[in-house]
């Protein structure tokens, strides 16, 4: 063989060798990459129930919440899911807001319903699955529990029949089973079914998923519907061997609902916090109070004037936040909060302003409010009042603030005192204008302001600069408007 021919056959069997060993390095390479995408498919950004099994949770959004409402499910069991897309609202303690799923896959089970309330953060609410037609393993273990049943109110025992009390003393046990063989109640629905000594599996459910709600149980208490037949419902053969009475489910008295002169409205979310926070402040903050009376009477003289000028409006109450923040500059002093028992003097001046909504009060902010114009804070205002209303506002729209105003003088309260916000360490309160006759036999429109502080932060002398300032800056309001 020529030397030739000897090189040519050495380079194929080299090339043959090297073929096969990139051959089988690919096909490890297949195996260990489709290994990681189903490792990553099953980690990422969540932790798995069970495999290929990924959990839908109540989220925090915001530092306040410890709990949370699911208002609405957007997905259905069954329904596809891709990233990016809103599985249900959920109302916090301050608003309404979309969920958004992090995983893309398909949603197999709805642990709580619609209207479903008092839902600790992180607390399981459905499961999703990464392949159509998966079944999540252990679903039952992954149940929401169903709060423990109250004792049932005490009943007369001459008052009541035999079928009667057989329900009542029964009526407990069957509640508290519900969960997993039945229907889930909510705490609403448990304290009406409880009060009422009712067996839970004869109330026919109208909810989703066949959850009873508080209306199925109004509405068999005022025996609009029939009782719903059961495991726990007497046979036809042991009916006939009892007396008449007790031949038929004992259906309970129309006259508890007739009697009741009350109507249980459930607390939002929004007026628990405030609730909370009210208390934490009365308790832990020594308020002091210092009005001041200011004459409006030049400001509402300029709002007519602009108006016929240039068509801009302006309120009397966007006035009051220009003049509030460049106050706060000028007496950087008020412009505090207590931060871990420390006074922390801020730099920017923030500005929250009080909305009135059906679930609560919320404090839209207006930020570095010294610098920007009325017809600037204006807009911003009416624009976060509506979606306030709406409950739409985004946590960073209504958490944080340097200072707060409170007005109800739109309402025609004269004068009241507010109460202070932490961490912020102060709030104004405008009560409602009214006129006077002063030295000149001049007729003036006059505004009384409380200022409430925390007394760690400004005591008196600094609470009555601070005033002193805003009238000044309210009674020419030629200065600030622009």
């Amino acid at each position: 063989m020529s030397a030739t021919a000897a090189g040519a056959l050495a380079r194929a069997v080299f090339q043959r060798s090297t073929a096969t060993l990139l051959e089988r390095t690919a096909a490890v390479n297949r195996n260990v990459s489709c290994l990681c995408r189903n490792n990553a498919m099953r980690c990422f950004g969540t932790t798995a129930v069970a495999k290929d099994t990924y959990p839908v949770v109540m989220p925090a959004l915001s530092p306040t919440m410890t709990e949370g409402t699911l208002v609405q499910w957007h997905k259905q069991e069954g329904d596809a899911v891709e990233v990016g897309e809103v599985i249900f609202d959920i109302e916090t303690d301050k608003a309404t807001m979309a969920v958004e799923s992090t995983e893309e896959g398909y949603l197999v089970k709805v642990l709580v319903p619609d209207g479903t309330s008092g839902i600790p953060i992180n607390q399981l609410v459905g499961i999703m699955v990464e392949e159509e037609g998966e079944e999540p393993e252990d679903l039952q273990a992954e149940a929401v529990p169903t709060p423990p049943a109250a004792s049932a109110p005490p009943v007369a025992a001459d008052s009541v029949s035999p079928a009667s009390a057989a329900a009542v003393t029964s009526a407990a046990p069957l509640v508290a089973n519900t969960t997993g063989t039945a229907r889930s109640l909510s705490p609403a629905v448990l304290a009406l079914v409880n009060r009422h000594g009712l067996v839970a599996q004869q109330i026919p459910a109208t909810g989703p998923k066949g959850h009873i709600l508080k209306g199925d149980v109004l509405a068999f208490l005022s025996g609009d519907v029939s009782v719903a037949p059961t495991a726990s419902t007497p046979a036809p053969a042991a009916a006939a061997t009892m007396p008449p009475a007790a031949a038929t489910p004992a259906k309970p008295s129309t006259a508890a609902s007739v009697s009741e002169d009350y109507v249980d409205i459930p607390v939002t979310n929004m007026r628990k916090v405030i609730a909370s926070r009210l208390t934490e402040s009365k308790t832990t903050i020594p308020h002091a109070y210092t009005s001041i009376d200011v004459d409006m009477t030049n400001l509402m003289s300029l709002r007519k004037s602009t108006l016929a000028d240039t068509g801009q409006k302006f309120s009397v109450n966007d006035m009051i936040v220009k003049a509030s923040a460049l106050a706060l500059r000028l007496v950087p002093e008020v412009n505090a909060a207590i931060v871990d028992g420390e006074v922390q003097q801020l730099s920017t001046v923030d500005v929250a302003v009080a909305v009135a909504t059906e679930k609560g009060l919320i404090t839209p902010i207006v930020p570095q409010a010294d610098g920007k114009n009325v017809f600037d804070i204006s807009s911003r205002i009416k624009d976060m009042a509506g979606r306030a209303r709406e409950g739409k506002l985004m946590p960073e729209e209504y958490q944080g603030g340097t200072f707060s105003i409170s007005n109800l003088g739109m309402m025609g309260v004269s004068t009241f005192s507010a109460v202070i916000n932490p961490p912020q360490s102060c709030i104004l309160a405008v009560g409602s204008s009214r006129p006077k006759v002063d030295e000149s036999f001049q007729v003036r429109q006059l505004t009384t302001f409380t200022l409430s502080t925390d007394a760690r932060v400004a005591d008196d002398v600094v609470a009555i600069r601070w005033l002193n300032t805003f009238k000044r800056l309210m009674e020419a309001p030629q200065t600030m408007i622009l």
